[in-house]
C-alpha cells in the first residue's frame, strides 16, 4: 500500500494499461454484484426479487468477481515482481544483491517512503 504509488509512477504505459483494464473489470464485477445485492429491496413488492437477487448475486461473485480478482491479483504481484528494481534506481535506493537481502532492503524501503527513516548506513546510489 505504501509503495504502490510509487512504483506506478514509474511503470510503462502498456503495464499502467494492463492494469487499469484488470481493475476495471474487477470493479465492474463488484458493481454488478453489489447490484445484485441491492435488487432485494424489491422483495416486499414481488416475491420473486428474492431469489433473482440470490441467484444474480451468486453468479456474479462466481462467474465476474473471483475472476477478475484472480487476474487483478496476479497481475500486481507481476508487477511487483518484474518492476520493483525500477522503484529503488527511481528513488536512488540500493539495490539488493542477494534474495535473502531483499525482504529486509524492501522494508527499509518501506519505512523510508511512509516515515521518511533510512537505516544510518544506507546511501542514495
Amino acid at each position: 500500500m505504501i509503495c504502490w504509488p510509487y512504483l506506478w509512477l514509474v511503470l510503462d504505459e502498456s503495464t499502467q494499461t494492463e492494469l487499469a483494464q484488470a481493475r476495471a473489470a474487477l470493479n465492474g464485477a463488484a458493481r454488478g454484484w453489489l447490484w445484485s445485492v441491492a435488487f432485494t429491496a424489491w422483495t416486499p413488492f414481488a416475491f420473486w426479487a428474492l431469489p433473482a437477487s440470490v441467484i444474480a448475486a451468486t453468479a456474479a461473485y462466481y462467474m465476474g468477481a473471483l475472476s477478475s480478482a484472480r487476474t487483478y491479483g496476479s497481475l500486481v504481484e507481476a508487477t511487483f515482481a518484474l518492476n520493483r528494481h525500477r522503484l529503488y534506481e527511481a528513488l536512488r535506493w540500493p539495490v539488493p544483491d542477494a534474495p535473502h537481502d531483499e525482504q529486509r532492503m524492501g522494508e527499509e524501503l518501506t519505512l523510508y517512503l511512509w516515515r521518511g527513516i533510512a537505516p544510518d548506513e544506507t546511501t542514495f546510489a
